[in-house]
Formats: structure tokens, sequence, C-alpha cells
């Protein structure tokens, strides 16, 4: 799941277009197409991006054997960014990112009977991000920077169960809120030829869970709805951005990413059900999901 943040440290990708006098060229390539990021008290950009990913989530039950649920696909999307750094010598960066992926997925599940059967459910994901950095090193053609923030995931599974029922609609909502603490390394390969490596993880802050079912689904003619908190465990992430500037303003990125983000065993409550004084406990079992893919992305600064 995922996520995308440090996505907002690309900037220092391009930092070191005239202070790398060790670099071939660097001085005929300033003739020709000046940094991106000098001259000017405050480098600000704004990245527009598309990202396809294959997502992969799946629930452990080992007290239920046979009964399973996974779900597997690509997912594709779109995000917006900003981010800004001083030129002045300061040590801090700043940026934010929004974005939106989704797609019908493979699911691979069973049903309350134990008999198992495969389906298409829809999927969503709604990210935000705001990060902080500081740079810790730089050599010139090397720098190294730790960065944290809060990153948010509003994450949707639309099940379209096969079941006979009168709502055959189910629908979990997956929220999570986590602390990112995570470095930036970036090696200017020539002054427009950027590549870097960014490896973090988030320690989870607030987490919540929401079972929904649209339709009818008791003898009361309401709609059942259940929430609760949510455990997670700590998820970890590596990108390595590969950047180039086709001039002073304008640049492209190819962000290959891995993700993985651990839900702990959580019970969520009790739901209604068509008999009268009956009730339906929930419990979220121990899940994982793996998001790896691409970003590619439009850098144009401001």
């Amino acid at each position: 799941m995922f996520t995308a943040e440090t996505n907002l440290f690309s900037n220092l990708l391009s930092v070191a277009l005239l202070s790398l006098p060790s670099v071939a060229g660097a001085s005929e390539f300033h003739s020709t197409l000046p940094s991106p990021i000098e001259d000017q008290p405050l480098h600000q950009e704004l990245i527009i991006g598309t990202e396809l990913e294959h997502f992969d989530y799946k629930e452990d039950m080992p007290s239920q054997p046979g009964f399973k649920s996974e779900e597997r696909g690509l997912i594709s999307g779109y995000s917006l960014a900003y981010k800004s750094r001083s030129n002045n010598g300061s040590p801090f960066s700043f940026g934010t990112q929004l974005s939106y992926l989704s797609s019908s997925v493979f699911y691979d599940g069973a049903l309350q009977s134990g008999d198992l059967f495969t389906s298409t459910s829809g999927l969503s994901i709604l990210q935000c991000h705001i990060t902080a950095g500081y740079r810790l090193v730089d050599t010139g053609s090397h720098q190294i920077s730790l960065f944290t923030g809060i990153r948010g995931r509003h994450w949707r599974r639309h099940l379209n169960s096969i079941q006979k029922s009168p709502s055959p609609d189910l629908m979990e909502f997956y929220t999570r809120i986590s602390l990112p603490i995570g470095l930036q390394w970036d090696y200017a390969w020539t002054p427009h030829f950027h590549i870097g490596l960014e490896p973090s993880l988030a320690l989870p802050l607030l987490g919540e869970f929401e079972l929904t079912f649209p339709g009818t689904y008791t003898s009361t003619g309401q709609s059942s709805s259940i929430m609760n908190r949510l455990k997670s465990g700590i998820s970890y992430q590596v990108r390595a951005p590969v950047t180039y500037w086709l001039s002073s303003d304008l640049a492209v990125s190819i962000q290959p990413f891995f993700e993985m983000t651990p839900f702990r065993e959580t019970f969520i409550g009790f739901l209604p059900t068509d008999t009268p004084g009956k009730l339906l406990g929930v419990t979220e079992p121990d899940s994982i999901t793996y998001q790896y893919g691409s970003q590619f992305s439009l850098h144009l600064k401001l």
C-alpha cells in the first residue's frame, strides 16, 4: 500500500549541479542547461504522476483451516505532489502528496459455510502524505537526508459476494495513519541525471476498520454497519527514483517501489442478524498487504 511520500524529496536529485566540479561536463552542461534549483532562494516543484502497481492481500486464519480471503491484481491511479527546499544553505525540505488508485482485482476466498469461491472485487486506495526532511550529508555528488512526517491511507474493499442473501454487497474500509522514518540517498550521475534509494519504515499511530452491508441485511430493513479500532504493525517501504532534467524547468522520473503493511488480529464487535436477539461476532484476522510497481512523474519547476 502503497504508499509515496518519499517522492517529496526527489528535488534533492538535482541539488549538485554547480557544486560538482568533479562531474565530467558540468561547466559545459551549465552553459546550455542551468541548474533547476539555483539562482532562486526557494526551489519549488509541482509533480504530476501516474502509478501502476501489483496489489496482493492475504488474511492469515490458522484457526480456520480451509477458510481464506485473498485479493490480488493490478491497480492504477494518479498522484499530485508539491515539494520545496531552500537554496540558501538551509538543510530543511518539505513536501506533500495526494494519490488515488482503483481497479477490480481477483478475489479468492470462502463463504461463511466454508465453501470456496472466486469472484471480482472492487478496490480503491486514497493516500495523503506530509513530510519534512533534513540533509545530513552533502559531498557534492552524494547526498543523504533523513525524513519523517505523517502518512494516511484509506482503503476500500467492495466484495461482490455470490452468496444468495438479501445483501450481496459487502464493503470493508481500512484507515491507517502512521509515522514514517527513512533515509534518502541521492547520487548525481551527471548534473542532469540522478539516481537514488529511499528505504523507510512507518510506525502505526491510528487504525480503524469498518464493515458495512449497503443493502438490506436485517429483518428491520436497516443496513448493518460496525466500526472499531484496528491494530496494525510496522510497515516497510523502499523506493529507487531515477530522474532526468530535460530543461531547467522540466524533468521526468520513474520510481520503482515495494511496500509491505501488516494488520493484527482485532475483535471489531457484533453485527445484528435476522434472528431476533442473535448477534454475529466480527473479528478481523491477521493480514498483510504487498504493493510493488512504479510511479511515472512529470516535474514542473514553479
